[in-house]
Order: C-alpha cells, then sequence, then structure tokens
C-alpha cells in the first residue's frame, strides 16, 4: 500500500509538518497504486498487481493466498454488460453523520453475454469520488452493501439484473461540496464467490462504476447570528494595497482583497473561491455551459488486427447542469478526439498516440443537436478508425475521448466548470488485446519530500538568494531510472498552505541539466544540494498580508527519457509550502 507524505523544513519558520495524502481503509478496500500489472491469485481471481493480491490475503488473514501466475486468471464464463445504472434515496440526510439511504441498481446483459448463478456473485460497493468515473481515493468507502441473498441474485443473459431496496449508511454530506463532487456506485464479482466468472462492460473489465454529481446540502448562502460566526468576521481587513489588490472570484465577483473574499466565503457564506489576481475580465457574450458526467463506450466493428487501424463505433452521452444555457439550433458547436495516452489525465500533447482531432463527420458536426439544461446530451453511433493494438500493452495503456469547443462554434460559448474552459477530457484504462504485453515503463514510486533552507542572502534590489536542499525518499519497490531531463523542481509565493491558489514569483525550474539526470536508485534517496533561488519577501509573512508560504514544487521534467511513471495524483506534482516569517519592508536612509 502506497503513502506519500511531504516534510517541509524551512529556516524562515520553525516548525516542520507532515501530510499524508492517501490513508483510506475500510473492510477490504486496499488502497494500492494504479499499477496495471495483473495476476492470477491461488483462489482463481485476477488482481490488479501483486500490492492488490498481497493486500487481500492480509486483510482477509488467508496466507494460503498466493500468486499462481502473471496476467489474469483463465475464465470461461463472461458476464458483458449493455448499461448499468442505478438511484438513490435519502429520506433524512444528516450534516456530517452517516444517513441511512436506499440504493436500487439496475446492471442489463446484453444478448450474447453468458448467464450465471450460484452464492455470493456480486458486490456494491458506494463511495465519494473526485472523478466523474470514479478514479482515484475512494471517500467513504463502503466496500459491500449487499445481503448474501442480494449477492446470490442469478443474472440471466439478455434480461436486467434488479438488485433493489439495498440498505446502507453513508455520510452523504460530504458529496458535492467541494473537491469530492461525485456519489458513486461499484458493481463487481464478490471475491468471496465459488463462482469463477469476468464482468464486463465495453472495453471495462472486473469493476464496473457509474457516478453522478451531487448537490451539495449545506446552503451556499447562510447568515448565521453573530455568536455562530467566527471572531475574524467581525475584524476589518487591511486596506487592499496592504495585501497587493483586488482579486477575482470564480463567481465574477470582484473583491478589494484576499481577505474580503475569505470573509465572504467564511462569514456571508457566499459560495465563491479565489479565481485570479487582479480585475474580473468583463463579461463576455459568450454562453456558458456547465457539464455533470461525460460517460462514453466503444466497440469494434471489424476483427481485431494488429497494428492496423480497425473501424469502431462510440457512444457518447453528456449530463448538461441545470445552471447552463440553454443553445437551441447550434452549428458546429463540437470537436470530439480519440487518442491513446500514457496516463490517465491524458493532457499532456507529447504522450499521446493515434489522435485524431475530430471524430465527427461533416453532417454531425455542423448540425450539433440542441443543448437543454438538466438534459443529456448524446451523440450516438460515432464510427472512425483507430489502431487499438496500440493501446494497452505499452507505455500507452489509456484510451481517453475529448470533447470540446469547435473553433468556429455558433453561438460562441465556454464550458465553465472546466480549468481551461475549453474541453473535457475522459480516460480509460485498457487491457492488451491478443499480443503479449511488453514491459511496462519504469514508475518512480516516491515516500516522503523533505526540504530545507540552508542560507539567505540579500541581493541589493532583487530580493533574497534562498539557497536550499532537497531530500527524497522512495518506497524500497521503486524502479531504478538513469536518464536526462527526469526532475523538474520549482519555487513560488502563495497565499494557502496547499499552494493552489496563488503562484507569486513563480520559477518552474531551478535545476541544472546535471541535477535534471540526477538517477533514481532503489534503496537510496534522491538527494539535491546546492540549489538556489530568489524570492522576494520584504513586506511578506507579516499580518494582514495575503502572500504567508514559501512552496516547492517537485515533478517530473518536460521530456524525461526514457519514459517513466510518477504517481502524483491530478497535479502531478509535490508541493510542499511553509509560513514565512514576517519581513518588514526595509526602510531606505539617507547617507
Amino acid at each position: 500500500m502506497k503513502y506519500l507524505c511531504v516534510l517541509a523544513v524551512i529556516l524562515l519558520t520553525s516548525t516542520a509538518v507532515t501530510a499524508v495524502i492517501r490513508e483510506i481503509a475500510q473492510d477490504c478496500f486496499v488502497d494500492c497504486t494504479a499499477r496495471y500489472a495483473p495476476v492470477c491469485g491461488s483462489d482463481g481471481n485476477s488482481y490488479n498487481n501483486e500490492c492488490e493480491l498481497e493486500g487481500f490475503a492480509g486483510c482477509r488473514n488467508t496466507p494460503d493466498l498466493v500468486k499462481v501466475k502473471d496476467g489474469p486468471c483463465d475464465v470461461g464464463t463472461v458476464v458483458t454488460l449493455d448499461s448499468f445504472e442505478w438511484d438513490v434515496k435519502v429520506p433524512k440526510a444528516k450534516l456530517d453523520a452517516k444517513s441511512a439511504i436506499t440504493l436500487n441498481v439496475f446492471a442489463e446483459l446484453a444478448k450474447g453475454s453468458d448467464s450465471v448463478s450460484g452464492k455470493n456473485l456480486w458486490k456494491v460497493g458506494i463511495f465519494g469520488s473526485e472523478w466523474e468515473d470514479g478514479y482515484g481515493d475512494k471517500y467513504g468507502y463502503v466496500n459491500q452493501i449487499l445481503t448474501t441473498k442480494q449477492a446470490s441474485k442469478r443474472a440471466e443473459k439478455g434480461n436486467m439484473l434488479k438488485l433493489k431496496n439495498l440498505q446502507a449508511r453513508f455520510d452523504i454530506s460530504q458529496i458535492g461540496c467541494g473537491a469530492v463532487a461525485f456519489f458513486c456506485v461499484e458493481l463487481a464479482r464478490d471475491r468471496d464467490s465459488p463462482v469463477n466468472f469476468e464482468l464486463r462492460a465495453g472495453i471495462v473489465f472486473g469493476s464496473i462504476v457509474a457516478c453522478r454529481r451531487r448537490e451539495c446540502l449545506r446552503p451556499n448562502i447562510t447568515m448565521e447570528t453573530e455568536s455562530d460566526l467566527p471572531p475574524t468576521c467581525f475584524e476589518s481587513c487591511p486596506p487592499p494595497e496592504i495585501l497587493g489588490g483586488v482579486v477575482c472570484g470564480n463567481n465574477s465577483v470582484q473583491y478589494d482583497s484576499f481577505c474580503e473574499l475569505t470573509k465572504a466565503a467564511r462569514c456571508q457564506r457566499v459560495a465563491v473561491r479565489f479565481e485570479t489576481l487582479g480585475e474580473c475580465p468583463p463579461v463576455s457574450d459568450k454562453v456558458h455551459l456547465s457539464f455533470q458526467q461525460v460517460r462514453w463506450d466503444v466497440m469494434m466493428l471489424e476483427r481485431f488486427r494488429l497494428n492496423e487501424p480497425i473501424g469502431i463505433r462510440l457512444n457518447i452521452s453528456v449530463d448538461v447542469q441545470e445552471n447552463s444555457e440553454e443553445i437551441i439550433g447550434g452549428t458546429n458547436l463540437w470537436r470530439i478526439a480519440i487518442y491513446g495516452s500514457r496516463d490517465y489525465y491524458g493532457d499532456h500533447e507529447n504522450e499521446k498516440i493515434g489522435f485524431n482531432p475530430q471524430i465527427l463527420d461533416e453532417s454531425d458536426a455542423l448540425h450539433s443537436p440542441d443543448i437543454i439544461p438538466g438534459r443529456t446530451l448524446v451523440f450516438p453511433l460515432i464510427t472512425t478508425q483507430f489502431d487499438l493494438s496500440a493501446i494497452g500493452c505499452g507505455d500507452y495503456r489509456y484510451l481517453c475521448v475529448t470533447i470540446a469547443k469547435s473553433a468556429d462554434s455558433v453561438p460562441n460559448f465556454e464550458i465553465s466548470n472546466n480549468e481551461n474552459k475549453r474541453k473535457v477530457v475522459t480516460c480509460r484504462i485498457i487491457r492488451c488485446i491478443n499480443r503479449e504485453p511488453l514491459p511496462p515503463p519504469p514508475t518512480a514510486w516516491l515516500r516522503c519530500l523533505k526540504w530545507n533552507v540552508t542560507n539567505e542572502r540579500v541581493l541589493e534590489g532583487k530580493g533574497y538568494e534562498v539557497a536550499f536542499k532537497v531530500n527524497i525518499e522512495p518506497f524500497n519497490d521503486t524502479d531504478t531510472i538513469y536518464g536526462t531531463d527526469l526532475w523538474r523542481i520549482g519555487l513560488f509565493l502563495s497565499n494557502a498552505t496547499s499552494g493552489v491558489m496563488t503562484r507569486a514569483q513563480y520559477q518552474p525550474d531551478v535545476l541544472s541539466e546535471e541535477d535534471k539526470a540526477i538517477p533514481l536508485i532503489r534503496g537510496q534517496n534522491l538527494l539535491f544540494t546546492g540549489l538556489h533561488g530568489v524570492l522576494d519577501v520584504d513586506g511578506l509573512g507579516c499580518p494582514g498580508v495575503s502572500l504567508q508560504y514559501a512552496c516547492l514544487e517537485f515533478a517530473k521534467g518536460e521530456s524525461p527519457s526514457p519514459y517513466f511513471y510518477l504517481p502524483l495524483g491530478p497535479s502531478r506534482a509535490i508541493i510542499a509550502c511553509k509560513t514565512i516569517n514576517c519581513h518588514p519592508i526595509s526602510q531606505a536612509t539617507d547617507d
């Protein structure tokens, strides 16, 4: 099981901080990495990797569960789903407590599917997720909500498997109010089932997950009594010029300072987050769209061939949020791309393969379907050519679909719940088809990062030259990696301990070419010494000033050779920030 801790020890402050990123466990949920290197266990079950197998053996106290072979187990029965849907009822939702919920699950078996019967066939789990397809951490994970009778329900090919009135307890109030926006339901084969079968839906194997965005149960604006408000609500913010000037919230409202924005969020309970420094841009004439969920599946239309494109068909659906604006009779709205990617996020241009920028034909692209708030936008039966043999067997293990705004769309619009306002990317890992998988690229498994400042030197008119060193401890099973442009280390100032809001004086890379090529060697720490950066901290770190933190960013190099995995989550970086001691603005003196 992998845990990542970040330690920042800096002479600008006196206290070190440890942050553990990922610590989730309930029942037999084994928190392994997303590394897909399947193995077959002696219980007849396939596991994503050896870590997962060992985790299940440990938490179930079954030391006789061992790896039989590399690769998935051979199965004779395959249960194929055409659709997977669910609905949930929460009669009396509670805040910050588990509520009783009732769930109905509907899984339609394909006509060509096998039927399956027996005891303990199914597992239904529930959890919260930051991602619309349930990728990543499973918040509040409940591994199994089925009774033995419900889990043993027979599934007939061509018919609907209905699991009704499933009872569970879950803190639904934590979903939809922050980063964890989606409530997810997963259907899988119960690993304790004596019946050996494989569950599939399109190109997805094993665990089938469907997620929906939940509305926050907490009111966006709540005027509380004065006794309920924090003391800072009754304090005046310092003048804007001291705090760095105006800021713009993600609600397009301009605030005199970050302090004023924070008071609006904390004291008036306005649903607002920091967006940018400076004035808000003028309101445009663009139509604003918000997507709730994107779903897609793919089917081969021809016999599989190695190293050749074949005909495939995609069905894509997009749930449009209620707060979107309506578009009736739009033209040339969409560009839908398909490609293979080296990682789940699919957003690095130099890590794509088989990129097809537009799979809509000219007629479909020109006559775009109407967009109605609260309804589902459907792109059915899209056909194109793609070499599926290039995906799943080597570096490129993910198939990605991008839904983007067309350059000449009428009317003009933006996807307002997306950072770049232009596109949504969804990717899925797929299994290697009809060929021996290539060895996966090496992976850098990192446990802890520590950094400390070794010296500060005042530069006349240029701030402070900061000398520092970085010490990174890897896991024992990390791969050894030699190469060039392996690493990147940046420095910046921020107004948040997480470093994700403001990045002032950002220096994206302070490493020399020699530092970038420092190898990661199993059993040894990764050390960077004699590093230098320049930060102007005059007037910072003092009461009332928003920029209170000095931050270090560690990431993979822009073009590493060889390519390797560095599993760090959506940000693709480790960010460690520490409080700056107050540096009063130096006063000039007459000679």
